[in-house]
């Protein structure tokens, strides 16, 4: 951060543009703008365009997991552990069945393949450029997910990992679904 702090002091007719936790944008003020993840910086590793079909779909049903999470109230049950859950920062949503075995069954349903699907970003989403197809799994997942209440430490020791890995037209096994935490 300290390298991109003195770069922008070198550029005073740039700004640094922080979007939804996801990278840095920069923008010119002739209106240009380069984006670049900051888990890219630090890995080395450029997500896979199938990587991002999967992420943008689980943006696609962000709002169905925040509002399971919000109808739960205080104080809960983690699903798995049982333990009481008393602070919203400890409250993960995840799914009962792993993110990527539904999205294996919508492919299959639909004759899907995740690898022909393009995204889009604008710094504070990402989104499958398909529309129909985001609205449809939207409704699927709205019909066919099992979602529970977790502990932040049962959710990360579970870390979705459960069933065989499949093929490579489908989710990818190792990309975590998104905690919707109340910080």
């Amino acid at each position: 951060m300290e390298s991109i702090n003195e770069y922008h002091q070198r550029a005073p007719r740039r700004q640094i543009r922080l979007g939804s936790c996801r990278g840095i944008k920069l923008a010119r003020t002739d209106g240009s703008e380069e984006g670049f993840s900051y888990k890219r910086c630090i890995t080395g590793v450029v997500q896979s365009p199938h990587g991002k079909v999967c992420e943008a779909l689980r943006f696609v049903v962000r709002s169905q997991m925040i509002a399971f999470r919000d109808a739960l109230g205080m104080a809960v049950k983690c699903a798995v552990s049982g333990a009481i859950i008393t602070d919203r920062k400890n409250l993960h949503i995840d799914h009962r069945e792993p993110f990527w075995i539904l999205l294996e069954r919508f492919c299959e349903d639909r004759q899907v393949d995740l690898t022909t699907l393009e995204t889009y970003a604008n710094g504070e989403n990402l989104a499958l450029v398909n529309q129909k197809l985001s609205s449809e799994f939207e409704e699927y997942h709205r019909l066919h997910a099992a979602l529970q209440q977790l502990s932040k430490a049962t959710n990360v020791a579970e870390g979705g990992r459960t069933g065989v890995p499949f093929t490579t037209n489908t989710a990818e096994p190792t990309a975590r679904h998104i905690a919707y935490s109340a910080t």
